[in-house]
């Protein structure tokens, strides 16, 4: 069990640092993106998985069907002041991260990432 958490931890560390890496390099916005990132997918290999799926084009309407759906039932009653940043930012961490319910206060996707900067 010990062995599972602390692999765990390093692959959270390694994908920690490597958001830094890439937060800290300084970028040309007039290139053109898709290459930028086929040139640099061995460098980001998560961000690159994660871009691979913003920057694909849906083959059909059901994906963003189930997309919207799950932002409609993210904002409820409760959540009804959520501004629409945050809601953009719950739907993608549930779809990048393969979980069914974001809890925007105890997510542990959120809680992981706030865990290991404090540990780097």
């Amino acid at each position: 069990m010990l062995i599972e958490e602390k692999k765990e931890t390093n692959t959270y560390i390694s994908k920690y640092k490597e958001i830094q890496k890439y937060l800290k390099e300084s970028l040309d916005h007039r290139n053109d993106i898709i290459k930028y990132w086929k040139e640099n997918s061995i460098k980001y290999p998560t961000l690159y998985s994660i871009v691979r799926n913003v920057l694909s084009v849906a083959s059909s309407s059901v994906e963003i069907e189930r997309t919207f759906s799950g932002a409609k039932l993210l904002v409820t009653d409760n959540r009804s002041n959520l501004g629409w940043e945050r809601i953009e930012q719950c739907v993608l961490l549930r779809e990048w991260a393969n979980i069914s319910r974001v809890d925007i206060v105890e997510n542990s996707v959120i809680y992981n990432y706030s865990y290991i900067s404090k540990m780097v």
